[in-house]
């Protein structure tokens, strides 16, 4: 079953991605295959079991056909299936497939190396510690949403 997801209300953590955007890159080896829509696509199945694709546009703020022309060379690539619940079968769903998990897992490994080299290097001690707690606090506050 999929983890449900509010078709029309984008996930509020997802507003962060453009300033982070700006530290964190995806490795070399894949940039060069995935565009950024795509590795939002895993990113974003990372974190939920499944979606339809009008659920998958909203979450990342897409069209449908956005979010479906990028689905379709993660799909051929092995990253991500297709797939239909016996109750209604004319919606389609995407889910990671085991490869798109241990993609999943590599881009979270290097964007969470990349944000603390960042961090380490561009803020003192005392502003890491107030980066570290103001996260936690947003962390806390948007979950409530």
């Amino acid at each position: 079953m999929p983890v449900p997801v509010s078709d029309d209300t984008p996930s509020p953590l997802l507003l962060l991605l453009p300033l982070l955007s700006r530290v964190l890159a995806p490795p070399a080896h894949l940039s060069a295959r995935l565009t950024k829509t795509q590795l939002l696509i895993v990113t974003a199945l990372s974190y939920h079991e499944s979606f339809h694709m009008s659920q998958l546009a909203a979450y990342l703020s897409f069209s449908k056909e956005q979010a479906t022309r990028a689905a379709a060379p993660l799909v051929e690539a092995g990253l991500v299936e297709r797939f239909a619940q016996s109750e209604n079968r004319t919606r389609v769903f995407l889910r990671l497939t085991a490869d798109g998990k241990n993609l999943a897992d590599e881009l979270r490994a290097q964007f969470s190396s990349q944000l603390k080299a960042c961090v380490s290097a561009s803020l003192s001690e005392p502003e890491q510690l107030e980066l570290r707690e103001a996260a936690e606090t947003l962390v806390r506050l948007l979950s409530k949403i």
